[in-house]
């Protein structure tokens, strides 16, 4: 199992655990819709970017944020 630690704004740390299999994936952003969703984080976009599992690897796509990732 993988953890993703994301630090905020605040300088507040949060954990997820990435049970992730082959294919799936996790979408992260300010959007109630995503999987991981921290509405509160300005600097974030709706859908800011996708984290995916292949060949075992986990990997972590920007969806064309506008501060990047």
């Amino acid at each position: 199992m993988n953890i993703l630690r994301v630090i905020d704004s605040q300088d507040v740390s949060s954990e997820y655990s990435l049970d992730l299999h082959e294919g799936e994936q996790l979408s992260f952003g300010r959007s109630d819709a995503c999987d991981i969703s921290l509405p509160e984080e300005g600097n974030l976009s709706r859908i800011h970017c996708h984290i995916h599992c292949s060949r075992g690897r986990i990997f972590i796509r920007d969806n064309a944020s506008v501060n990047g990732v």
